[in-house]
């Protein structure tokens, strides 16, 4: 961190570039030479990572020196911490000198026992075992260890490093040092320790995605207002955001490698963390329990949200004793790349740019501006509420010039939640009423004004740990938008209802038989893969766009008459819906014998799934009062289709298969019987659920097929939406007890936020795959809406 009206070491370089001199000759010398080392060795990086670059300092560098960083999760992984130190020690080799750095992350006794066995390792420089604001615990550190204790790095005021210089062994750096020396306002021989005091010149810069590093993803909540949405981690941070718009660059993007982040956290750093949802509502409050007493920050994106402009909304509430936070703001466009600059402060507003957008941050007129690691600034602020007080902090993000007058926290907030209450009254006839309130509110947050819902708010997740498997979900997939107008139609939703009608629609009379699997929100076409040069989350890599672009999935068709025909029955069908639906059914009369992607995004064949679901739509149409003619046109058509996937999709044990060539059955094909391709009581029906139970079905968890000769586990995760599906067709054939079984078992497979991943990893029961994904929230609707009314005939 640099004082105000210091130069920052970009200015420095540049000073040094102009007349072509080295910085050293420019600004002098106090020794011949220097002692260097490799710094790096992230808690990110897996074993084999770490191996490579710590040999690659020694061996190819010559560098004599590493250090390594240690403290991941807060001081709660220091086994893992341990570990590292001793392979990065089988790295480096005996003779090499080697450090470890905490950031801060440990309290109390912890850093005494870590350095111990770092003692064993031969580390000799243990850097921020504590915050450097813990005098004490330094002081307390450095005489019970023989490591040497460092810290001081984000100092910037002499009176800072008096202080410091009672509690460690080293410290710096060089921003302040520097002008005291050569001015003669501070001693030229340093100020001797218990062991000697050496200045430790550390750049003069904040890493937030070091201090930010992922968690897993069941501790994440969601912030949406329709137009974009973010991510919120346990210790406060917005781990991830989009802006303007859901497929625009990252703004903040550590939760896949990037960087950038807006982060409330507590000081204390000895904290458990927990939050919950406003009823019906993406209004999130992160509640973490400290030494002092609870601490609160309401959060949210001010809703319905503009187009164009971004507005986050965050208060930090006291409640019996004081809350004091540390806020950190680092906005960096283009997944991380673009630093921010032009960072000012003009009555108690701060101002800045990063790539195309501008921001603006109120509410924190007593921060400072500090250099990033990555380049650019970035604001800092210790903040402390009074018991019973609260304390708002907006900051305003948009690709346009902003509005003159920045947002007023207390109208915003009031409008935010009066938006959410209209926009989410609660489902009728449902069971799980919180649960499904809460999935309207997902799927509304993930709706935007234009009509288009994304499947999911972020984008390469893995679902599997180094396979490959980590996509771009940010755009609004025509199944999956059918899918959550079909449950919203069951409940009451109205709005997600008019809302999934209104896109597909305008997407059938657009397209007609060429309609794309997945559009952008307002209906333009995905861009295509291209990769990311990031780290991504760990076990996944990053990739922006989707190959999805490139497919013909004929499911599309027969979930958009099925959506279509829900509406009718809800009578809200325009006379754009009436077009659509013929539009529809003229594709699959042209379409439905074609090799396609199917509901899984693969191969191209005659998908078995696929053919039902449109049996399904063309029978769900035909069915509706007034159909006149086209009542008459769509059965002969379903007959038709049945009749051909009858005689190339009907397994020998009488069961439904996946498709003419693979003999396996798919838990997708309990879907359509459901939406009324066939009877329950239909043999079919029967046999297909039959099989799902006994070959894809572990403890009321549900795998969509087999890929090979592999345990049902390993080869992936569970798939929720197949978990709920399995519900549904158990429920038709009236297993109550089984249908609740697989229901609950399945709202079950969250985290505190009660936000679903695509699939579950029942072994260590954690989420897998983008969050949250839209479809499985709808699944869980439509059956909360089923289960809730009258039973099936």
């Amino acid at each position: 961190m640099t004082a105000p009206g210091e130069r920052t070491a970009d200015e420095r370089d540049l000073e040094a570039r102009l007349p072509g001199l080295p910085l050293v000759h420019l600004h002098g010398a106090a020794r011949a030479t220097v002692p260097v080392y490799g710094s790096g060795g992230f808690t990110t990086y897996d074993d084999q990572e770490q191996d490579r670059r710590l040999r690659a300092w020694g061996q190819e560098q010559d560098i004599p020196r590493v250090k390594i960083k240690i403290g991941e999760s807060w001081g709660h992984a220091a086994r893992r911490g341990l570990r590292r130190v001793a392979q990065a020690r089988r790295s480096i080799g005996d003779e090499a000198g080697f450090h470890v750095d905490a950031n801060r992350a440990y309290a109390a006794k912890q850093p005494v026992r870590v350095a111990r066995h770092l003692d064993d390792r031969g580390v000799t420089w243990f850097e921020e075992p504590v915050s450097s604001d813990d005098l004490k615990g330094l002081a307390r550190i450095r005489d019970a260890v023989t490591t040497e204790v460092a810290a001081g790095e984000y100092g910037y005021t002499l009176a800072y490093f008096r202080h410091m210089l009672d509690a460690v062994t080293r410290c710096g750096g060089v921003t302040v040092w520097r002008p005291r020396l050569l001015t003669g306002t501070a001693p030229r021989t340093p100020r001797p320790t218990r062991r000697g005091l050496h200045i430790m010149p550390a750049p003069a810069t904040i890493d937030t995605g070091e201090a930010f590093p992922p968690h897993v993803l069941r501790e994440y909540a969601l912030l949406a207002d329709g137009e974009r949405g973010a991510l919120v981690g346990p210790r406060g941070d917005i781990a991830w955001m989009c802006a303007p718009h859901w497929d625009s660059d990252a703004v903040f993007s550590a939760l896949i490698g990037g960087s950038g982040t807006f982060a409330v956290t507590p000081l204390d750093q000895r904290h458990v963390w927990g939050g919950y949802y406003e009823s019906g509502s993406l209004i999130w409050r992160s509640r973490w329990i400290t030494g002092e007493g609870p601490i609160e920050c309401r959060e949210a994106l001010a809703f319905p949200g503009e187009a164009d402009r971004a507005v986050l909304l965050r208060r930090v509430l006291a409640a019996d004793s004081p809350a004091r936070v540390r806020v950190l703001l680092e906005p960096r466009g283009a997944f991380g790349s673009e630093g921010s600059h032009h960072i000012e402060q003009h009555d108690g507003v701060w101002t800045g740019r990063t790539g195309a957008l501008n921001w603006r941050l109120t509410g924190a007129a007593a921060a400072t501006r500090a250099d990033s690691s990555r380049g650019g600034g970035l604001l800092t602020l210790d903040l402390t509420v009074p018991p019973g007080g609260h304390h708002d902090l907006v900051l305003e993000l948009s690709d346009r010039t902003l509005p003159g007058r920045p947002v007023r926290p207390d109208a915003a907030w009031d409008d935010t939640a009066r938006g959410w209450a209209r926009a989410c009254p609660e489902p009728v006839d449902t069971i799980a009423t919180t649960d499904a309130h809460h999935a309207v509110a997902v799927l509304r947050g993930l709706t935007s004004s234009s009509d288009g819902m994304v499947a999911a708010a972020t984008m390469c997740l893995p679902e599997r740990s180094g396979a490959g498997r980590n996509y771009d979900y940010r755009y609004a997939w025509i199944r999956d938008q059918c899918y959550a107008g079909i449950a919203a139609a069951g409940v009451g939703a109205t709005g997600l209802l008019d809302s999934a009608v209104g896109f597909v629609s305008a997407r059938l009379l657009q397209d007609g038989p060429d309609l794309k699997p997945a559009y952008t929100v307002t209906g333009g076409p995905v861009p295509g893969e291209r990769t990311l040069d990031l780290p991504g989350y760990p076990g996944g890599t990053d990739r922006i766009g989707n190959w999805v672009n490139e497919q013909f999935q004929l499911d599309a068709f027969g979930e958009a008459l099925q959506l279509l025909a829900a509406a009718g029955r809800a009578d809200r069908l325009d006379r754009d819906g009436l077009r659509a639906v013929r539009a529809a059914v003229s594709a699959v009369e042209e379409l439905w014998n074609r090799p396609e992607a199917g509901i899984w995004e693969i191969d191209d064949r005659r998908w078995t799934h696929s053919r039902l679901t449109c049996v399904a739509g063309l029978r769900a149409v035909a069915a509706l009062p007034g159909a006149g003619r086209d009542a008459a046109r769509c059965t002969s058509l379903a007959d038709t289709v049945l009749t051909e996937t009858e005689r190339t999709g009907l397994h020998p044990e009488g069961r439904w298969q996946r498709a003419p060539e693979i003999p396996g059955v798919d838990a997708a094909l309990l879907l359509p019987p459901v939406r009324g391709a066939l009877p329950g009581s239909d043999p079919r029906t029967r046999a297909t659920l039959r099989a799902v139970r006994e070959e894809l079905a572990r403890d009321e968890y549900v795998y969509r097929f087999r890929h090979d000769r592999r345990p049902l586990g390993e080869a992936e995760g569970a798939f929720l939406l197949c978990g709920f599906m399995m519900a549904l067709a158990e429920h038709q054939q009236g297993h109550t007890a089984r249908a609740l079984r697989y229901f609950e078992r399945n709202r079950a497979a969250c985290g505190p936020p009660g936000l679903f991943s695509e699939e579950y990893d029942i072994t260590q029961r954690q989420l897998r795959g983008n969050l949250p994904q839209a479809f499985v929230h709808a699944m869980l609707l439509e059956c909360a809406g089923r289960f809730g009314g009258p039973p099936p005939p």
